[in-house]
């Protein structure tokens, strides 16, 4: 995905002290996106804080310098519970000039109820279709190294790539 290509661009992981993607999806505990976050920043498990609050703190912590973090594919922001966002948020420390917070959602109401200003909003507009038939290859083909082997699995391929718009 382009976060995964942010997070691993050398460039920028030469700009910020630390950079790391974390993986939000659907059903998600806040607890566990703060460990996936502190394995990142090299914490070993059995260093971990047993509360979230002490996770949060640990953190926090950590966060020393510029920082990127990438917190990608989070489908809702849990309306009706205790905001995870804001807990999560706390823990990002708020004076370190040039660090960033890039989230990323297939829906705009999420990004805007966790605070995106609009213009900083980028709507994401759909693969060109090279682009389509080289991601659909890439994981239909993957034993043949993304190539597909047959001019039948391909006319086959293209028809089922127009399809996905």
């Amino acid at each position: 995905t382009l976060a995964q290509k942010i997070s691993t661009n050398v460039n920028i992981k030469k700009h910020f002290t630390h950079s790391l993607i974390v993986v939000v999806s659907q059903n998600f505990e806040l607890k566990e996106i703060v460990k996936d976050m502190l394995t990142k920043l090299g914490i070993k498990e059995d260093s971990f804080m047993r509360d979230d609050h002490g996770l949060l703190e640990q953190l926090h912590d950590l966060l020393k310098g510029k920082y990127l973090i990438i917190l990608d594919d989070i489908w809702t922001t849990n309306e009706g519970h205790p905001s995870w966002w804001e807990r999560l948020k706390s823990a990002f420390p708020q004076r370190n000039e040039g660090s960033c917070v890039i989230i990323t959602t297939r829906n705009v109401e999420v990004a805007r109820s966790m605070g995106a200003v609009e213009n900083r909003i980028h709507h994401h507009g759909l693969l060109s279709e090279k682009d389509s038939w080289s991601l659909f290859s890439k994981l239909a083909f993957a034993r043949e190294g993304g190539q597909c082997p047959s001019s039948e699995l391909r006319q086959i391929g293209k028809k089922i790539v127009s399809q996905c718009g």
